[in-house]
């Protein structure tokens, strides 16, 4: 459970966009009067190959942050090879916080003693940089899956539609319903990770969701009529 918590805000980042990517494709194609079959091949071209894109983005994203710190890391460690001259580093980098000169020296014994163990210090202090412990391949195939999972709601009325032939009259206002419930659920599950206001959260994603699809619906019916004019 733990270990699932670490990654719930990738899960939420790439939930996000894939709803989001995917409600603006189906508004578009509804307002721009397409067929269900012509909404079904972009929206799902769309989820499919944006989400990949998303998930290598995180992946690259995650590995090159690595590798950077990995990098800074050595080069302290390659600078500052004794004892000594990690000691002075350390009275240097605590001077200014107004400690004890007896504070200040005891620290700067205790960590230069352990090079690993400056370094740690050096790249929080100094640097501002934290190592990553999520693996990257991980925050890749999260953001992928959860731009699927979550992305294909919008498409989930036309889906259905297609395949088992229920013709129903208004499918783009099902699929608004279905985008509705994506988007409040993920809101929710914002609102769970950040342990903040729920309600706000769900409202803020909803919010997203109709500004989002009144975008994508208006230029949709927009391009429709210019075309239609010629």
């Amino acid at each position: 459970m733990e270990k699932f918590r670490a990654y719930l805000g990738e899960f939420v980042y790439g939930g996000i966009d894939g709803i989001v990517t995917t409600f603006a494709v189906v508004a578009a194609s509804a307002g721009a009067g397409l067929s269900s079959g012509v909404v079904l091949i972009l929206g799902f071209a769309n989820l499919i190959a944006d989400g990949f894109s998303m998930g290598v983005s995180a992946f690259l994203s995650t590995k090159s942050e690595r590798e950077v710190y990995d990098r800074e890391r050595r080069e302290v460690l390659a600078e500052l090879k004794n004892s000594k001259q990690r000691a002075a580093h350390i009275k240097r980098l605590y001077s200014g916080y107004g400690l004890a000169k007896s504070t200040v020296k005891d620290l700067s014994e205790k960590l230069s003693a352990d090079k690993e163990q400056f370094a740690d210090v050096v790249m929080k202090e100094e640097k501002e940089m934290i190592a990553e412990d999520k693996s990257p391949f991980t925050m890749g195939f999260v953001t992928y899956l959860s731009f699927i999972v979550v992305g294909i709601f919008p498409l989930l009325a036309y889906l259905f539609d297609y395949m088992f032939e229920l013709g129903i009259n208004n499918l783009f206002l099902v699929s608004s319903i279905l985008g509705g419930i994506a988007f409040a659920g993920i809101g929710l599950m914002q609102g769970i990770i950040t342990e903040g206001n729920k309600t706000k959260t769900v409202l803020e994603t909803l919010v997203l969701g109709l500004v989002a699809a009144g975008i994508a619906y208006g230029l949709g019916y927009g391009l429709e009529q210019l075309v239609g004019l010629e």
